[in-house]
């Protein structure tokens, strides 16, 4: 039987303490919380702060491993967006950008925040699978059917 993971309970100990967590831990508190933070703060805010930021790249290397290109095909549009337009992708020129822009350019920019979030059932899926190969499985308010059990 896979071992479960339960992702309220690693969402609360990354809050308190990410580097408290590891492995397969660590990206279930990535993916839960960059979700979070789209849905409550807005694409920008994930990018302007360095506790935040600190473990960007990291996400990315597990949403390769999962196959999740969508995910990383966004993410890589938006990074190439604040690079074309002459400032680095980091918290502090990201903030920059912002501070150097108007109305308008807030009003033409892509919808990354929801081209991204539109993605997160299919990026859940991948990242369930990826874990099920791994030995793990996702707790979910649903119960766990056992491997190789009959009707």
């Amino acid at each position: 039987m896979a071992r479960l993971l339960d992702p309220m309970a690693i969402y609360d100990r990354g809050l308190a303490e990410l580097d408290s967590l590891s492995g397969a831990e660590r990206f279930v508190f990535m993916l839960q919380d960059f979700d979070n933070l789209m849905e409550m703060e807005g694409w920008d805010h994930f990018f302007l702060y360095e506790h935040h930021f600190a473990w960007y790249s990291e996400m990315k290397d597990w949403l390769r491993r999962i196959g999740d290109e969508s995910s990383l095909a966004v993410l890589s549009n938006y990074e190439s967006h604040v690079s074309s337009n002459g400032f680095e992708v980091s918290p502090s020129g990201i903030e920059a950008l912002l501070k150097a822009k108007d109305e308008n350019y807030y009003r033409t920019c892509p919808d990354w925040c929801g081209r991204y979030c539109d993605l997160r059932e299919a990026r859940w899926a991948r990242a369930s699978a990826f874990f099920m190969s791994q030995g793990l499985a996702l707790q979910t308010g649903e119960p766990v059917a056992e491997a190789g059990g009959g009707e």
